[in-house]
């Protein structure tokens, strides 16, 4: 019987490893065709993106190699190499050292764009089909369950094994208790009955009346508890007090006298209101009026973590911002983001970004991106305008809201001055802003 249980444990544990295996093969291949399917999409959308900044720039120029760029920013992990050549002249390569090390399985994508004698755009690019984070996700999910199964397994084991031997043990112990009960029945059978001589009347008599002494003097097992007791003490909370919330107090409303508990109910029914008063529903961006407060708050957070912050101001003259045009451009440059509450609609043809942990040079290089994809838009939109970007930063400076945007709006008018410079940055200089400082204190 034991050796059967054993079997059928181990039959078990091969049915189990062999189907964990072949369910691990089966998703592999399903994620292999998913990632040619993607593979192809994401390369038919970087080759219509690199046709219309080149349609824009007619030249491989610094400002159309951001779009690759920025594709290969965005997805990572999904390009093993990408090479575009211009009339045979390699002018982007990626990586620019190959790493021989196993990154997963990859397909080859080509294609061509070609207008006439002045493009002759060649993209080249390998994309994964299954990376080797996959490969591991899946087979690290494999082994943990091929592992369980196993010590689950091992625990069954073990415990049949002491369960066999509880039952032999039990069995010798009936066998010798079996063994005892028959002699002591021999015994029993020798035995003669004796009169005890000092066994008298008194004697049972005293016995008894000392049993009853015993039993009235013994104690009760526990002691009486007094219900009647003095209430115990609150503790004392003077070293406190009480804090009025004013988060909903309208503007130009005092402050309730006694801070208001509100209920769930309350705080979802009053939740959209503020959300629609944050939000502007045309653009999703905040409305201007709320832009100080929030880069006096971002402005105070930085100051404590000892971090920059850049304010950068884009302006694209004539563009109103709820048209076809403006919504998809704010759209981008919401996923370019992210954080809809860092994003205010500026003036009727502008937007403010609050740009979290980031200096000057950080704030212009992604500032780059945003220029490009703007002018890929607006192209697209048949809308001849430019935009022009302003950018200013804290420079670990204890700086207001105000002298920010301030400093961010000069630079945006020079910007608007130069067209050759459509994005310029106010860098301060420090000893300068001290000076500024003293004369106005």
């Amino acid at each position: 019987m034991k050796n059967k249980f054993f079997n059928v444990i181990i039959s078990i544990i091969i049915i189990s490893i062999l189907a964990t295996l072949a369910s691990t093969g089966y998703i592999l291949y399903e994620d292999y065709q998913k990632g040619r399917v993607e593979a192809q999409t994401r390369f038919e959308k970087l080759v219509a993106k690199c046709e219309e900044a080149i349609m824009v720039y007619k030249q491989p120029t610094r400002l159309f190699l951001l779009v690759p760029q920025n594709e290969l920013k965005m997805y990572p992990y999904s390009y093993h190499t990408l090479s575009i050549d211009y009339f045979g002249q390699n002018v982007l390569t990626y990586p620019s050292v190959q790493n021989t090390r196993f990154k997963g399985f990859y397909t080859t994508y080509s294609d061509s764009i070609v207008e006439s004698n002045n493009i002759n755009l060649t993209i080249t690019a390998q994309l994964y089909t299954l990376p080797s984070s996959i490969i591991y996700l899946r087979i690290r999910v494999t082994f943990i369950i091929i592992l369980s199964i196993t010590f689950l397994c091992a625990l069954l084991l073990i415990a049949t094994c002491l369960d066999s031997s509880d039952k032999k043990s039990k069995a010798v112990v009936k066998k010798d208790e079996y063994k005892a009960e028959n002699n002591e029945i021999k015994e029993d059978d020798e035995l003669v009955l004796t009169e005890d001589e000092d066994y008298t009347e008194e004697s049972y008599e005293e016995s008894d009346e000392t049993e009853v002494q015993e039993t009235q003097e013994e104690k009760p097992a526990y002691e009486p508890v007094n219900l009647n007791t003095e209430p115990v003490e609150k503790p004392d909370v003077s070293y406190g007090e009480t804090v009025t919330s004013q988060i909903n107090t309208p503007l130009g409303a005092a402050p309730a006298a006694e801070e208001k508990i509100s209920t769930p109910a309350e705080v979802l029914k009053s939740t959209p209101e503020d959300h629609d008063q944050m939000f502007s529903t045309a653009t999703g961006f905040c409305f201007e009026k709320h832009l100080v407060s929030r880069l006096e708050s971002e402005l105070a957070r930085a100051a404590s973590s000892q971090i920059d912050i850049s304010l950068v101001l884009v302006k694209i003259p004539g563009l109103v911002l709820d048209s076809p045009c403006g919504i998809e451009i704010c759209k981008k440059i919401l996923d370019i983001f992210h954080y809809r509450d860092m994003l205010f609609e500026y003036k009727t043809d502008g937007i403010a970004i609050i740009f979290s942990n980031a200096n000057i040079d950080k704030a212009m290089e992604s500032c780059e991106s945003i220029y490009a994809e703007i002018c890929s838009i607006l192209s697209r939109n048949n809308s001849s305008t430019k935009p022009y970007i302003g950018i200013a930063s804290r420079s670990l400076r204890f700086i207001s809201g105000e002298r920010i945007i301030t400093e961010a709006e000069q630079a945006l008018i020079h910007a608007g001055e130069d067209q050759d410079s459509p994005i310029i940055a106010f860098r301060v200089n420090p000893e300068k802003y001290r000076k500024y400082m003293a004369t106005k204190e």
